[in-house]
Formats: C-alpha cells, structure tokens, sequence
C-alpha cells in the first residue's frame, strides 16, 4: 500500500508549518499577555470584589461600605495604571476622591511595578519630580504589596527590590509587603506571617508596621480583638504594630478625625506614645499628598487638639531635615524614633485629650 502522504499535495506541508507556526505565536502572545498583566488584574479583581464581609473582616454597619470604598479605589488605581500605559493614569489619580486619592495611587504603583519589570531599577515614574516626592509614600507601599504578591515569602528577593528604590523610602515597600498578608491572607492562615521574624534589620519592623496597619481595617469594630491581636500575634513587635494599627486610623480615617483620638484613648496606656507617632505619620503622609484637604479635616477638631497636630506635623518637617542631611541612606529607623522622642517628651499630644471626658493621666487603656 502506498504512503498516504506520497498523495498528499506538496503545499499541504507548507500550509501545515505556517498553521503550526501560528499556533506557536499566538500561544507564546497569550503567555506572555498572561505573565505580564496576570498578576495586575488579579490584583485589581481581588479589590473590586473585597468587600468587608467577603473577606471576613471584623467590620460592620456604616463601615463596612468604607472597606468596599478602599478597596474599589485600589481598584480603580490599578486600572488606570492598565488601559492607560503612557503616563495619563497619573491624571486619573490626581482628580481621585481626596479621602482615597492615596489608596488609588498604591493601587496604580501594584500595577505599574507589576508591568515594568522584575526590578524597581528599570521603574521611571511618569511625574514630575514635585508629584513624584509627594506620592513616594504610597508609590513605595504599592511597590511592597506587588513584590508580596510575586515573591510571597521569598523575602530576599523583596529585600533586593527595596534596595534599588530610593534610599529612604525603602523600607516602605517591607509595609506594603506585610499590608499585603494581613489583609489577603491572615485571617485564613495565621500562620503565613511567622516569616517576618527572619526578616533583617529596620526592615522587619517595617514589616509588622504594615501588618498593623491591615489588622487595623480587619478589626475595624472589634476594638477588644484588635488590641488582643497586637499582644498576640508577635509580642516582641507589639510597638512597631500598634505604629502601624494608629497609622492606619489617621490615614484612612481623615475625615473622621474624632475617631483616631477614640482610638489613641482605647490603646493600653504603654503603647500610647507609639499610638502618637502613627497617628502623626500617618497624617503626614496625607500633608504630603494634599494638605488642603487635610486642614479641612483637621479643622473638624477641637482648636487645641488641631494646634497640637499641627505641630506634630512641623516636628516631622523638622528632624527629618536634620537626619536626612546626616543619614540620607539609613536614618528612616532613626527619624521615626527621634520624633516619637519628640513627641514624647514634650507631651505635644496631649491636647488631643483635652475636650474629653477622661484625660490622658486618667485613662490607662479603654478598651471601646
């Protein structure tokens, strides 16, 4: 019997090769679609859909459309960052909501680390240097969230990434790191942040800062659990957490400014000047974004407590002035501590206590 293929015409093969080389090329074009915005659009659905009870957030009431507002602004963020790749997403940032506007910009700098590469060195923000200063705060964080979603627990290569960003935000990428599995993953597994004991130096502590700051949203109404969680989870870095816990609450509380002093009067009395340098950092980082929307927000208090702010705001300005000039790579650690010291010793919160019933001196942790 003859070969079939002896009567098979000669452009048969031709058509055959170029059919299989198109195969090929489009299976090669949808991997390589797939590893490059993947991981964004995964980042983006998980926040469009995480809401407060989808998550299993301690959160109800009015504030669980908070936790759905945060996470729809990270959303919108990283989708900007995806259909608009030459640099508008920016402007879509910067006409956000004021209260989210920070939200949205880690969302869009998840998305952006995320398209630009395995390494922070190939990032070139498309800003402006004056915008790109003022948002290195949640630009940095947002960076920390995408290298814990591509890394995991492969902290090394996250350390690698930190260190080839600028030299004195870098540590805020190990915050988004540890924002990223206390908020997604802890609650399902505890277990998944035992791995921040090993990580070195400054950057471990940066690390249970952003793990504070998302227990802060995962106990939103259960004031009792939160406080029991920070004793709980890691003990030895009980202040670094409650930092983040206060940072939170200043950050994504803005326009409820009340509820922060609650929170600082909530807090067992030992970790209260901690509570203080979150809350100040945390308002810091909203000065720097837009600080008109932040003296709008602040004017909402009592004038003392708002004066009291406000200084609090100019001994950040001041002494990081002072350490960046001596310690431009490593004095973030240092900073940080000379303005809880500051803030400390000249007891320049204390007004914040004023307009209430209980003073500072009379409230030793009240637990709301």
């Amino acid at each position: 019997m003859a070969n079939r293929a002896d009567h098979l015409p000669p452009w048969f093969f031709v058509v055959w090769l170029m059919q299989l080389a198109m195969v090929m090329l489009v299976g090669l074009i949808a991997a390589l679609a797939i590893a490059r915005y993947g991981l964004p659009l995964w980042y983006a659905r998980t926040m469009r859909r995480g809401g407060a009870a989808e998550l299993g957030f301690h959160v109800r009431g009015e504030d669980a459309p908070l936790i759905r507002d945060l996470h729809h602004a990270a959303y919108l963020g990283a989708r900007a960052r995806l259909l608009r790749p030459r640099g508008s997403w920016v402007s879509v940032c910067e006409k956000g909501v004021p209260s989210v506007r920070p939200v949205m910009i880690e969302g869009a700098a998840f998305a952006h680390a995320s398209l630009s590469g395995p390494g922070v060195g190939a990032l070139r923000w498309p800003m402006d240097m004056g915008l790109r200063q003022s948002w290195s705060w949640p630009l940095h964080f947002g960076v920390g969230m995408w290298a814990a979603a591509r890394y995991g627990r492969n902290f090394e290569e996250v350390l690698r990434l930190a260190q080839s960003t600028d030299p004195w935000y870098r540590y805020l990428c190990l915050d988004g790191y540890g924002y990223k599995f206390g908020l997604l993953d802890f609650l399902r597994q505890p277990g998944v942040v035992t791995h921040f004991a090993a990580v070195p130096g400054y950057y471990r502590r940066a690390v249970f800062q952003g793990l504070g700051r998302a227990l802060y949203l995962v106990y939103l109404n259960d004031r009792r659990g939160l406080i029991e969680m920070v004793g709980d989870v890691a003990p030895e870095h009980d202040e670094d957490i409650v930092e983040g816990v206060a940072f939170s609450a200043a950050y994504m509380h803005i326009a409820q400014p009340g509820r922060v002093v609650e929170l600082a009067r909530a807090v067992p009395y030992e970790w209260r000047s901690h509570v203080h340098l979150g809350i100040v950092l945390g308002l810091r980082v909203r000065q720097m974004i837009d600080p008109a929307y932040l003296n709008e927000c602040l004017s909402k208090l009592p004038k003392a407590g708002m004066e009291a702010i406000v200084a609090a705001l100019v001994i950040c300005d001041e002494l990081e002035t002072r350490v960046r000039a001596d310690h431009p790579v490593s004095g973030y650690g240092l900073w940080r501590e000379l303005i809880a010291r500051r803030l400390e010793r000249e007891q320049i919160m204390e007004p914040i206590y004023r307009e209430t019933t209980e003073g500072r001196a009379g409230n030793r942790g009240l637990v709301m």
